[in-house]
């Protein structure tokens, strides 16, 4: 059962941390989100952790899924939500297969898409990078840009703070903004 490196998320109590924990199964590896009260007392991972129920098909590596989120998602400072980029394999209607959407982490519920992906045209990458404590804003990637999400807009950063990079596979390229 190892824990997943490299996406632990602190709220702003810097006292609770979300982690990742993965299990092998013949179908890949599903996952589950927790978070560690880390002022409780010690002993045992997960018994002082209490799990963000996402549900599980949304987690980890696992074949023949047919929606996801991509990678950690980002929890916002006050605990309440997760910001994540969310795939669907075969978008429903007036839904366009990448996504950055909201979650509860109270209930795992989706809370709301605030981006999709609006044409086959369009760049289909998308991350966040950032996310402030209430989740109103948050730096994302959407198709070739850095930019500053809210609810309701996106703001393109300017083009100087776009450095393009060579990724760790061969011929693939990444996005990150330079400050």
């Amino acid at each position: 059962m190892p824990v997943a490196s490299g996406g632990l998320q602190w709220e702003a109590d810097n006292r609770s941390l979300m982690f990742q924990v993965t299990t092998r199964t013949p179908n890949g590896w599903p996952a589950q989100r927790y978070l560690l009260d880390t002022a409780a007392p010690g002993g045992s991972l997960l018994a002082s952790s209490a799990r963000i129920p996402l549900p599980g098909t949304y987690l980890g590596l696992q074949h023949n899924r047919k929606q996801y989120i991509v990678g950690m998602p980002l929890i916002t400072g006050d605990g309440r939500k997760l910001v994540a980029p969310f795939y669907h394999h075969k978008a429903p209607p007036k839904g366009f297969g990448f996504s950055i959407t909201e979650f509860s982490a109270r209930t795992g519920k989706l809370i709301r898409v605030l981006y999709q992906r609006r044409s086959g045209t369009e760049a289909a990458s998308t991350a966040v990078s950032w996310v402030n404590t209430h989740g109103t804003a948050m730096i994302t990637v959407r198709g070739p840009a850095f930019g500053v999400q809210t609810p309701a807009t996106f703001t393109p950063l300017p083009p100087t703070t776009q450095r393009l990079f060579t990724g760790p596979t061969p011929g693939s390229l990444s996005r990150l903004p330079a400050w």
